[in-house]
């Protein structure tokens, strides 16, 4: 195992750079510094040749000489990530500038939830070997979180989106004043405009067709159902009343097409009664 420190001497690590809880932008570079107390860096041996070939030296302060790595793993809720998957692995060989050892994640992360770990070795990369069990830990962990990169496009999206909104808006201005005239297509054309441009704005089920035009005053009011062609024209005094004996009963008041069928119809009762009159003159005569 080699030599072992005293516990004045045991390593302790901490990532000071990304903060833990940090939020950064996918696929943008950043630095990952880490802090290491009581380890001599920049020992490091050939990992394809020497790994675990030598054991633990010490300096002579007595401090261990050997390295440290950075590794990232990408996070999936509280399940423990599979040791053999990593986004981004680097050993510090190098020795520490101020007690610091960083190293830059050039490509950045995809999105997602990461842990970034210090790994501390000592020459050939085998775990620290420490005087004592209970201690605190003599590496890092923290956790970040890579969001996605949208380039300012949400901003943009949203503002057109306003834009067609105000858009849509002035159209249904447009749509409104359609409707209107449909209304009066509707008082003149008995309900075209029920159909029209109108339909499903202020037109149609508003003040146009369903309203004052087609359903209110227009076709079911005062119009088509009221005094026009069910009321005093078809079913009222035309056809079905005083014109019930007379020779104009079934003329074109009670089968007519609207409001000048109403005088129709009152015009067949006209004619019923004159020709009543003539019948009681001749048989006066005779």
């Amino acid at each position: 195992m080699g030599e072992v420190p005293t516990v004045k001497n045991m390593v302790s690590s901490l990532i000071v750079s990304p903060t833990n809880g940090q939020t950064i932008n996918e696929n943008q570079a950043f630095d990952v510094k880490a802090a290491t107390n009581n380890l001599i860096t920049g020992f490091f041996s050939d990992p394809k040749t020497q790994y675990y070939t030598n054991p633990q030296t010490l300096g002579a302060n007595g401090q261990i000489q050997g390295h440290s790595h950075i590794t990232i793993q990408q996070l999936n809720g509280n399940t423990p990530p599979d040791p053999q998957l990593f986004a981004f692995f680097q050993g510090l060989n190098n020795a520490s500038v101020n007690g610091i050892l960083a190293v830059t994640v050039a490509k950045g992360l995809p999105a997602g939830n990461y842990r970034i770990c210090t790994m501390t070795s000592s020459l050939s990369h085998q775990p620290l070997i420490m005087p004592v069990a209970q201690r605190g830990s003599q590496d890092d962990c923290i956790r970040i979180n890579v969001k996605p990169n949208n380039n300012g496009k949400g901003a943009n999206n949203g503002n057109n989106n306003n834009g067609k909104g105000a858009n849509n808006a002035n159209n249904g201005n447009a749509n409104n004043g359609k409707g209107a005239n449909n209304a009066n297509n509707g008082n003149a054309n008995n309900g075209k405009g029920a159909n029209g441009q109108g339909a499903n704005g202020q037109g149609a089920n508003g003040k146009g067709a369903n309203g004052q035009g087609a359903n209110g005053q227009g076709a079911n009011g005062k119009g088509a159902n009221g005094q026009g062609a069910n009321g005093q024209g078809a079913n009222g005094k035309g056809a079905n009343t005083q014109d019930a004996k007379g020779t104009g009963t079934n003329t074109q008041g009670a089968n007519g097409k609207g409001a000048t069928n109403t005088n129709n119809g009152q015009g067949a009762n006209a004619q019923g009664k004159a020709a009543r009159i003539k019948a009681v003159k001749k048989r006066a005569l005779f």
